[in-house]
Formats: structure tokens, sequence, C-alpha cells
């Protein structure tokens, strides 16, 4: 790991920044020795003056105040992502290194504008798929690497929170710039889900290509929206994939509701893992907080882990993942690109629900051009 110590800036200091996981990029920066905030940036006077409140050492209105006045060589880009490929292309100009705030981009056409700009400019670029750095995340790749469970033939990922609609929906719907019409529920358009698919789904998408190792050919969507004006409101999200290697996956998103009281909580996350040598599960729950994941041969279990609430570090593994990036000279963009496959695969899920089509990607793609 790289022990130079990292100098960011914060460019967004919204609710990512600050809020979220208990804190957001700015607690676990500043709880890392290794980085070093030196200054936030943000237009709003109220989002300048809670994230000093909250332990940030200095903050601007501009980009171009903070590196007139400042040394750094990283940037956080944590605004809305209708704002990354602005972003992007203001910081790229600068010279400064980007660790990019997931999704990438809002749409396909602007995730490739972004990889144009990062590869002319030749810094270092990562998207912050955070995930990839969970604790748990990171012990089923290494069981599937050391061929646990043998071949893998099915994924399977369910989703569950219970976030009002009338608060995180709308803060959502305005981050990403869809119409208050599309985004309550309009059959044509399924604002609601192509929400849910870009802001949380992507996570899955990406995990799904680290694992198989494979890429994703072909998805089918459906999606149901009851009672989307209401708290109690329920949206559903249900994504069928096959991978070029065979690998068969399935991603349920229930939002507004939940799946079980056991454990003393709601289920938030469960995924199963299915191979012909063996199978895994993992269930987390938000109330209790403790995950379980467990690995059965011949449907006896064979081991079992526990893994308890623990202080989040996973932004700032995102933050020193790039920043060894840079101390390597790696700029081979695998990473940017992998982003980009998984934009193609998003505008297919759209592109999916929207028709009520199974899409194959290539073809989607080719008759794109």
């Amino acid at each position: 790991m790289n022990t130079k110590m990292i100098r960011v800036v914060l460019l967004g200091l919204g609710s990512v920044a600050t809020e979220t996981h208990n804190g957001g990029h700015l607690k676990q920066y500043i709880n890392d020795p290794n980085i070093k905030v030196v200054s936030g940036i943000d237009p709003s006077p109220e989002a300048r003056s809670r994230a000093l409140q909250k332990g940030i050492p200095v903050v601007y209105p501009t980009f171009e105040d903070a590196v007139e006045k400042e040394e750094f060589d990283f940037v956080a880009i944590l605004t809305p992502t209708k704002k990354h490929l602005e972003c992007c292309h203001q910081v790229a100009l600068s010279g400064k290194n980007i660790l990019c705030e997931k999704p990438l981009a809002s749409s396909l056409e602007e995730a490739l504008a972004i990889q144009n700009i990062v590869k002319t400019s030749g810094i270092s670029f990562l998207v912050n798929m955070n995930l990839r750095f969970v604790p748990i995340v990171q012990k089923i790749y290494e069981d599937i690497n050391h061929g646990q469970f043998g071949q893998l033939f099915f994924l399977d990922f369910d989703e569950c929170t219970s976030f009002k609609w009338t608060t995180y929906g709308k803060r959502k719907q305005e981050n990403y710039s869809i119409s208050s019409k599309s985004f309550w529920g309009n059959p044509k358009e399924y604002g609601l889900q192509r929400l849910i698919i870009l802001d949380k789904v992507v996570h899955f998408i990406d995990l799904i290509r680290i694992w198989s190792g494979a890429s994703i050919t072909s998805v089918y969507v459906q999606g149901g929206c009851q009672g989307c004006h209401m708290d109690a409101g329920e949206n559903i999200s249900s994504i069928q994939m096959t991978l070029s290697n065979g690998l068969r996956c399935r991603l349920l998103n229930i939002w507004g509701s939940h799946f079980d009281d056991r454990a003393g909580g709601e289920l938030s996350t469960r995924i199963r893992i299915f191979g012909d040598k063996g199978t895994a599960v993992y269930e987390s729950y938000k109330k209790g907080a403790v995950g379980k994941y467990s690995i059965f041969e011949n449907k006896t279990e064979v081991f079992t882990m526990e893994f308890p609430p623990a202080e989040r570090k996973d932004f700032a593994d995102s933050l020193k993942a790039l920043a060894n990036l840079v101390q390597q000279d790696e700029k081979d963009y695998k990473d940017l690109e992998s982003a980009i496959e998984v934009m193609r695969v998003i505008e297919a899920c759209y592109q999916s629900l929207e028709k009520n089509i199974i899409v194959n990607i290539a073809v989607a793609e080719n008759n794109k051009g």
C-alpha cells in the first residue's frame, strides 16, 4: 500500500461527502492516517458550512479557488451524477488525479466522453465502486478464485430497503435529472426503476463482472411500482442476466418494504452463490447489523463466519487504490473501461424495462452504430 500522504480535495459537499454510511467520504478520510483532506468545494454556502462543522479544514465555492490556494494531488468528485462530466473535464485540465463517485455518469454517452477526457489528459482515474473493498465482498471473491464453489452456474442477489421515497427518492430524482412525470412511475419511462438500476444495481453489475471474470451478454428487466407517492409505497426491480461463460444471475431490489424480521431486524442483503462443488449464502440485517456468511457442500454447512458491525473504510480504500495506480504510473485504464461496460449493461436494462424484451447487449450496440 502506498505510504505517501494522500492530499485530497472533495469536490461536492453533499450527503455522499459528509453523511452516507455514517459520515461519508469526509469521515473515512479524516480517520485514515495516510489521507489528508486539504479542502472542500461546493457552490452552496449551506453545504460549505456543514462541512466545516464536520471537520473539513477549509472550503471554497469554486475549484479554481482550491487550485490557486492549495497543494493537492487528488480530487474526489462527489457532486450529483449529472455534473460528473463537467467536473471531470475541469479537474482533468488541472492535471489532478480523480476518484469519481459511482455511477460514472447519467448515460453511456456521458461516460464515453469522460473516458476520452481522462485518456487525453493522462491522469490516473478510478470510479468509486466501493463495495469492492467491503470485507465480505473480498472474502467471497477470494473463495471464488480459490475454487471453493467449483464452476459457478448461478448468482442470486436480493436487496431491500425501507428508505422513504418522499425524501430519498426526490433527492435522487434531482441528482439524475429524471423528470417528475417519469420518476413517479410513468409506464412509458419507468423513471423510478431507472433510478434504482443506476444508483444501486450498478454495484452488483460491477461485482458480477469481477467475480465471474466474464462479460454480461443479455439482460431482462421487470419493474413494478405501487403507491410510490407514499412512504409505504413499494418499488420492485427484477433483473435476469446471462454472461459470456454461461453463468446466469438474478438481481431483485425491493424498496419500501422488507423480506422478513428474523435475527432481530429487517433483512437488507442476501447473496447466494451456486457452483458445481458447493454453495454459499450471505445475509445482512439493518437492525442487529451482523452479517453471516455460510458455505455448504452437499447441503451440509462446512464453514460459517460472522461480520460484526465495524467502522467502514471502503471509501478511503478506494482512494488509496487510486493512489497506488499513481505510484505505479498505471495508465491502462482497465477500471475505467470496466465502468464503461457497466454503463452499457445499465442502458440495456433501461431498454429491456421499457420494451419488456430480452436485450442482447452486443446486438443493441450494433443497432446504435
